[in-house]
């Protein structure tokens, strides 16, 4: 189930009400599974968090439900909830900058939610240094997305983004952290496409990636000679990605060096 949510604007955010404070803090707090693949653990979790009223207890029963029925009523009900609930599902600081669904299409955030929590992030920001970073930073912070596989981001300014991903995409990290902990886990991140324009270390930080994802896609970047020259140096790396994918307008380019270390080196108009 993907909810489109549009953005307005990111800006400096707080919790609005003593409320707002005590949800937080139930997300922090809850019992959460090592992988969604636990459903042992995950209904311990959904339990816990459905006893303190929290909407990602119901979330969780119902896709379950869904999974389990091969849909049916349940997707209705899905809807219903992540739509009425949106701001305690995504956490306060980040549903606070997502106003309505008149704001501008410009920039705009879809979440597709699996097992109640986070599992696919579109996030649209052509403002160099604003929305995609805040919100990532916000993300980054929020128990819903310790959980995250895929990101499409098209960000204004892509050096300070994927550096931030690079810190969430660390070593990986099998088990969950104590109960209360209170602290943010790593991104389980699997597949990241980007759009824009590369910036200094971009590549690098791609480099970087390349040994840690299974799929990067670049269709929608835009490169010059100097950027895929820079590829071309950086091959081997990029040869440990089961699919890297450019843009089919640089198909005419020889690009000997990932022709030949990428076999699954795809190129996408």
């Amino acid at each position: 189930m993907a909810i489109d949510t549009r953005l307005e604007c990111f800006g400096e955010t707080r919790l609005s009400s003593d409320a707002d404070r005590i949800l937080a803090n139930v997300d922090v707090q809850a019992p959460l599974p090592a992988n969604l693949d636990d459903l042992e653990a995950l209904l311990v979790c959904g339990d816990w968090l459905l006893d303190r009223g929290h909407p990602r207890g119901a979330l969780i029963a119902l896709q379950l439900g869904a999974e389990r029925s091969g849909g049916g009523t349940f997707e209705a009900d899905i809807f219903e909830l992540v739509t009425t609930e949106k701001k305690r599902l995504l956490g306060p600081q980040l549903a606070a900058a997502m106003p309505s669904r008149q704001a501008s299409w410009n920039t705009f955030l879809e979440v597709v939610f699996r097992r109640g929590f986070a599992d696919s992030i579109s996030l649209h920001d052509p403002v160099p240094n604003s929305g995609a970073l805040l919100a990532l930073q916000s993300m980054g912070e929020n128990p819903n997305f310790v959980y995250l596989r895929s990101l499409c981001l098209v960000p204004g300014e892509l050096d300070p983004v994927l550096a931030f991903i690079c810190e969430k995409t660390g070593d990986v990290q099998v088990s969950a952290p104590p109960v209360g902990s209170g602290l943010p886990r790593l991104w389980p991140l699997e597949t990241l496409l980007l759009g824009g324009e590369l910036g200094t270390e971009s590549i690098e930080h791609l480099r970087w990636l390349a040994l840690r994802l299974c799929e990067i896609d670049l269709r929608r970047v835009r490169m010059d000679k100097h950027d895929l020259k820079h590829l071309e140096a950086y091959a081997e790396d990029f040869s440990m990605l089961k699919r890297l994918v450019l843009n089919a307008r640089y198909g005419a380019e020889k690009l000997r060096a990932l022709r030949r270390h990428c076999p699954n080196l795809v190129f996408i108009q």
